[in-house]
């Protein structure tokens, strides 16, 4: 079995909590598979998602399960302008509770099929979720990637964002 190879591609600590979106441009095609993490005390109103190359057209689609020890939901959406990283709402709910999101991007500098996305959170000792998502377009590899919030609101201060290339 090959050995799996994580190259630091970016890496960011936000220093004010006015940061609204973070792009991640000029990505190389030089790896397999992207792994983003961003480690958050967000805001409490902050719904992270992602999109591709600026792409805000309806061509991605998600589904998603989650848990809060007690209950069991699930979800999905096609014609997405974005993938959601979290379903279930905002990132956390304050300063106090930290909320950690894994998201793996297969295959990104292909341009011949879609892309598939696996997202995975935690957030403190109350949620977890994975999403399964796709990028339905099959004319660009990725490139660049944008974390912004669905409702526009801020990230907090002492958030990370780190993108891995990946080889295996």
């Amino acid at each position: 079995m090959p050995t799996t190879t994580y190259t630091l591609l970016h890496n960011e600590t936000l220093a004010n909590n006015t940061t609204t979106q973070v792009t991640i441009s000029s990505i190389s095609g030089s790896y397999r598979d992207l792994t983003l993490i961003v480690e958050a005390n967000a805001q409490s109103s902050f719904f992270p998602r992602i999109q591709f190359n600026g792409d805000t057209s309806t061509n991605y689609s998600y589904v998603a399960i989650e848990t809060n020890g007690t209950t069991a939901l699930s979800s999905s959406g096609s014609s997405e302008t974005g993938i959601q990283l979290y379903n279930g709402g905002s990132f956390a709910t304050g300063s106090s509770s930290r909320a950690i999101v894994v998201t793996h991007i297969l295959d990104y500098s292909v341009s011949d099929k879609h892309r598939p996305v696996m997202t995975r959170f935690a957030r403190g000792n109350d949620r977890t979720e994975m999403i399964h998502a796709k990028w339905a377009n099959i004319a660009n590899a990725i490139t660049s990637i944008k974390l912004y919030s669905s409702n526009g609101a801020a990230l907090s201060t002492g958030t990370t964002i780190s993108l891995y290339g990946v080889i295996q």
